[in-house]
Parts: structure tokens; C-alpha cells; sequence
């Protein structure tokens, strides 16, 4: 997220965190220019017809740290909030579509998207290509979620969740840097300070 929009979801229990399609829904902000907007509903219209409003995007992560094209504050979700109502993209959802080239009436292939339970599965089709031997947890992580210049050249395994959360969701909260602007390092400390007074004994953050 960015750090301005994590420390007013992380500092207030009643704030839910919302998608793209539920903000418009609510009036709660303007639409992206026409072409990113048609094409934001587009994409989410092929995967999730009139259940696009509900989902909330995210990443499958091994070691916590997500794109930091979208933002410089990482969240981690609780298993237990979200593993009955989230699945799972092979990649992100606009390249994944661009790249099977899908009209309007073709449907989806079978193999590119999981449940909770199988989600190794697809993590590891796709990275598979890029396995070595000798291999290691951290070396996985960084073939897992793929850090780009841009958010076009991401890669990643897209989380889909259905339903809203808040900040009881949240197992755990990473930095991607301490921010450039003076907004932006003033929110992160704030994020940071809360982080720790809420951390308990022994707890991850």
C-alpha cells in the first residue's frame, strides 16, 4: 500500500480495506482516465463477472515483502481471515489476459488459477522454468514475486480475496524503504511506532 493509505487503514479498526470497483461503487473516489477504466473493469468483468466489486488484490509471498510498485507498506494476512475466500492467479490479472489473447465469449483454460489448499502447486509451475539446483527458500521468494521497473514488468502469483478486511486481518507489516518525500517517511515512522506498541511478545513484524 501506500504509506499514507496503510497508516489510515492500520491506525483506525472501522476503516475496511477496499478495491478499485467497491471505492467507485461508494463514491469514496474518481475514476482511473476512460482507458484505464474500461479497461480495470475489462479485466475484472472476464474473471469475476458481478463478483468483481468484491474482490481485493493481492500477492502470494514467501518471505513477506509484496510489489513495491503498488506501494511501500507490505501487509501480511492472517491465514485463518482469508484461506476459506481467496484463490489464485498464475500471474497478474492484465498480463494473464493479454498474454492468452481471450475475446469476449472464450473462456478461461483450465491449470492457471487455484484454490488455498493448492496454491504450492501453482507457485511452483511457475517458477519451475527457473529452478536450480541447490536452490534456497530466499532464492524462491525472489522468483516467486519479481520486482519490476514498472508494474508492467511485475511478476507474480495474484491473491484474489473475497470480502473486505481490516486491520484485524494483519499478521504482520514490512517496509519496502523509509520513503522519499517527507510525507511519505513521516507515515512510515507512524506506521512503525504502531507496529511495535501492537507487536506481542515473541510476535512477527
Amino acid at each position: 500500500m501506500p504509506p499514507l493509505y496503510a497508516r489510515n487503514f492500520l491506525t483506525d479498526s472501522r476503516t475496511l480495506y477496499a478495491g478499485y470497483e467497491s471505492l467507485l461503487g461508494g463514491e469514496s473516489r474518481t475514476p482511473a482516465p476512460f482507458g484505464n477504466d474500461s479497461e480495470r473493469f475489462a479485466v475484472s468483468g472476464k474473471l469475476f463477472a458481478s463478483y468483481a466489486p468484491h474482490i481485493r488484490y493481492g500477492v502470494l509471498s514467501l518471505d513477506r515483502v509484496g510489489l513495491k510498485n503498488y506501494g511501500l507498506v507490505f501487509v501480511t494476512l492472517r491465514d485463518v481471515a482469508i484461506e476459506q475466500r481467496v484463490s489464485f492467479l498464475h500471474e497478474n490479472s492484465y498480463l494473464f489476459l493479454d498474454n492468452l489473447g481471450l475475446t469476449v465469449r472464450e473462456e478461461i483454460p483450465h491449470g492457471f488459477r487455484s484454490n488455498w489448499q493448492n496454491r504450492s502447486e501453482l507457485a511452483a509451475a511457475k517458477i519451475e522454468p527457473m529452478l536450480n539446483a541447490g536452490s534456497s527458500l530466499p532464492d524462491w521468494a525472489c522468483q516467486l514475486v519479481v520486482q519490476g521497473a514498472t508494474r508492467a514488468e511485475d511478476r507474480c502469483v495474484e491473491a484474489h480475496i473475497f470480502g473486505s478486511f481490516n486491520v484485524d486481518s494483519i499478521q504482520s507489516v514490512e517496509f519496502a524503504g523509509p520513503g522519499t518525500s517527507r510525507e511519505e517517511k513521516n507515515d512510515i515512522a507512524c506506521i512503525a511506532e504502531l507496529v511495535a506498541k501492537r507487536k506481542p511478545a515473541g510476535g512477527t513484524v
